[in-house]
C-alpha cells in the first residue's frame, strides 16, 4: 500500500524522527517546525498535533555478549555432531527389533528439545533478565504490569512474541528479516504478532504503552517476548522481556527459546 512522505512527517498518525536528531538538546518539530527541547518533543506531538512520536534507532553492532553466544552455539553444534557419529549408532535397533541402548529408553524427538534446555536468562529486574514487574531501567520500576487481555488469552496456549515496527524504517526491516529466520525453526512453538505502528492496528500502541522497557519516548522497532514462569516460591507468574532497535538474530533466538522453555516448565 503506497504511503505519502514529507520529510520525517507521516500522514498515518505517527511522526518518525532519527535518534541522531534526538541527541541534540533542541530539535525542530517535523509538523510545525517549532524549536522544542528534544526531551519534550514526544509530549508536544501528542498534545498539539495528536500524533505519536517514534524514534528510529539504527541497527546495533555485534557486542561481546553476542560473540559469546555464537561461540556457545558452535560448541553445541560440535557436541551434537559427536553424538550423531559416535553415540547414536549404539542406539540403532538390532535385527530382532530391539534397541542397542541397554536402558531401552525412548530418545527425545525434535519437538522436545526444551526438556534438556538450559535457559540463558533468569528471572530478575536487571536489563537482561526476565521481568515480572517493571525493570530497573523503567520509570515505574518495581510496579506491577497490567498485561493486555489479547496477550493473556494467547499465553494460555503458547508464549507470545510481538514485533512492533513501521514500514520504511531500516532497523525495522533488519529486525523483521532476522525474526523471519528464527520463526522458520521455532514459529510453531510460539504465537507471533507482527504489528505496524502506523495507526492501522491499535494493538501496536497498546503494546508500546505496556511493554516499552524504558517508557517514553518510544523507539522502533520494539520486540517483545511474554511467557509464563515459576517464581522462587513455585508460583506461576507472567514474565516478559523487550528491547528497542535491531537486536540481531542471536538475541531473538536466545529469548525465544527461553520463553518456550519457561512456558513448558510452568505448564
Amino acid at each position: 500500500m503506497a504511503k505519502t512522505h514529507k520529510k520525517n512527517q507521516r500522514t498515518d498518525g505517527v511522526i518518525v524522527v532519527s535518534e541522531e536528531k534526538m541527541e541534540c538538546e533542541w530539535v525542530k518539530c517535523p509538523q510545525c517546525s517549532k524549536r522544542i527541547k528534544s526531551k519534550n518533543l514526544a509530549r508536544h506531538t501528542k498534545r498539539v498535533h495528536h500524533r505519536e512520536l517514534y524514534i528510529e534507532r539504527p541497527p546495533s553492532h555485534m557486542n561481546a555478549k553476542t560473540i559469546a553466544a555464537v561461540i556457545i552455539i558452535l560448541i553445541l553444534a560440535v557436541s551434537a555432531l559427536g553424538y550423531v557419529f559416535f553415540i547414536a549408532p549404539e542406539n540403532e535397533p538390532t535385527g530382532n527389533g530391539q534397541s542397542n541402548n541397554p536402558s531401552n529408553l525412548p530418545n527425545n524427538n525434535e519437538t522436545e528439545w526444551w526438556a534438556s534446555y538450559d535457559p540463558e536468562y533468569s528471572q530478575g529486574s536487571k536489563n537482561d533478565d526476565w521481568w515480572i514487574n517493571y525493570p530497573n531501567q523503567h520509570p515505574d520500576s518495581g510496579s506491577a504490569v497490567s498485561h493486555l487481555d489479547w496477550i493473556l488469552d494467547s499465553l494460555q496456549d503458547k508464549p507470545v512474541v510481538i514485533l512492533d515496527h513501521s514500514e520504511g524504517c531500516i532497523p525495522c526491516m533488519k529486525q523483521q528479516e532476522d525474526m523471519d529466520k528464527v520463526l522458520e525453526e521455532y514459529g510453531d512453538e510460539i504465537i507471533y504478532y507482527d504489528l505496524l505502528a502506523d495507526g492501522s492496528d491499535p494493538r501496536a500502541y497498546e503494546a508500546f504503552d505496556v511493554y516499552d522497557p524504558n517508557g517514553e519516548p518510544n523507539y522502533i522497532p520494539l520486540t517483545i517476548m511474554v511467557t509464563k514462569i515459576k517464581d522462587n516460591s513455585g508460583n506461576v507468574k507472567i514474565a516478559w522481556h523487550s528491547a528497542e532497535g535491531a537486536t540481531g538474530e542471536d538475541w531473538i533466538i536466545s529469548y525465544m527459546k527461553d520463553s518456550i522453555y519457561y512456558h513448558h516448565e510452568s505448564s
